[in-house]
């Protein structure tokens, strides 16, 4: 089931209103720690801060300047997640984890993530990180298939599986916009994203098997953006590929499981990526 839960209703008021606080803020995030852990750890880490206070301080005169845009995303947000239920529970049904869609106003970090708790996934979207014009029900989408996925985390190929599918799903559900935009970054970068992929497919598939762990070397050149400034954030890219190869013989649904099997997973993607030619 899919549900939403509203956290900053009082945050957007004293934002209408231009009085919102340092102490608000503070009090938001220790009430809601549960909720925004993700975020208030990039944050720490991001902004190079010991605690979230000093975040806070650093970047308070940010939230009156992006005002605008988030209010503006926090009136997108319902009529989005309308469009994101629907288009997932057409999809996949009723019989589905449970999900909590959360607007969140974060710390300048990153900008959608999910969180589990009390056996439900938030998922949650910073609006002081989204432009007025992003596409909101992409974002959505591509959280709850994060949260409706049966994945695991220990190699990079879970990684490439984990992040393609969401990012595939969001494609099918979210038809009509340009490849690009289900990455949120632009056509020349996925061009040179497919060219890097299809010169470096022997390298892709010996990585595939390395452990995965947070800012490792292998998670720092596939699933970032300030570590690999040349090709950020490409194995969504790679994902995506193989999940497009997958669905020609697998269902969405069979795919929502399908990347916690082992060996059915790492041979399907060897001879995927083996072969994989964007022409």
């Amino acid at each position: 089931m899919i549900t939403r839960l509203d956290i900053i209703s009082g945050l957007i008021a004293s934002l209408e209103r231009g009085d919102l606080t340092q102490e608000q803020l503070l009090l938001y995030l220790e009430d809601n720690a549960h909720i925004l852990k993700s975020n208030i750890e990039q944050a720490l880490l991001q902004h190079k801060k010991e605690t979230i206070d000093a975040v806070l301080e650093e970047n308070l005169d940010r939230y009156a300047a992006a005002q605008e845009s988030i209010l503006s995303n926090y009136e997108a947000f319902s009529l989005a997640a309308d469009r994101a239920t629907d288009q997932v529970v057409s999809t996949y049904g009723h019989d589905i984890p449970d999900i909590v869609l959360v607007p969140c106003i974060g710390l300048f970090a990153n900008g959608g993530w999910k969180e589990q708790g009390d056996d439900k996934s938030y998922i949650c979207v910073a609006l002081e990180r989204l432009s007025p014009t992003a596409h909101l029900d992409i974002l959505l989408t591509h959280e709850v298939a994060h949260g409706i996925a049966e994945t695991k985390w220990d190699t990079v190929l879970d990684g490439f599986y984990g992040e393609g599918h969401a990012t595939y799903v969001s494609r099918v559900l979210c038809p009509g916009h340009p490849e690009e935009a289900y990455f949120f970054m632009d056509k020349a970068w996925l061009s040179s994203c497919l060219d890097w992929i299809e010169g470096n497919r022997d390298r892709i598939r010996q990585d595939a098997s390395q452990p995965l762990q947070v800012l490792n070397p292998y998670h720092k050149f596939y699933f970032t953006t300030g570590f690999n400034p040349d090709y950020p954030n490409i194995g969504y890219v790679i994902g995506y590929l193989y999940l497009k190869h997958l669905h020609q013989e697998y269902t969405l649904e069979e795919l929502r499981t399908f990347g916690k099997t082992d060996h059915p997973n790492q041979a399907e993607f060897a001879s995927f990526i083996s072969t994989w030619t964007q022409r």
